[in-house]
């Protein structure tokens, strides 16, 4: 699992907040993108449950590249079981290293 700390300059007030984030990456290398994505949920919920007691200002992302997301996290399988488990989502560009989109 990997950590990232996500600063925030709000723009009324004035003042800076900090969030603290924590980012599951999955790249889904596997030979059903289904199975991949039943265990990195299970992987998801584990740690979000381990952060929820011993970091819990920390919010929980599933980090995964855009391909990934527009062909398998966003289609009508996957979408009611991410909604019932509140899975917070992010997708990057591998290539560009930038994250093209993100669910809370």
């Amino acid at each position: 699992m990997s950590l990232w700390t996500w600063g925030q300059n709000a723009s009324s007030p004035p003042k800076e907040t900090t969030k603290k984030i924590a980012v599951e990456i999955k790249s889904f290398h596997g030979a059903s993108d289904v199975r991949d994505l039943e265990m990195a949920l299970g992987r998801y919920v584990f740690y979000r449950s381990l952060l929820a007691r011993f970091e819990p200002g920390r919010k929980l992302f599933l980090a995964v590249p855009y391909s990934i997301f527009v062909s398998t996290l966003d289609e009508p399988i996957a979408r009611p079981v991410l909604a019932d488990l509140a899975v917070a989502c992010l997708a990057f560009d591998p290539r560009q290293e930038v994250i093209v989109t993100w669910t809370t």
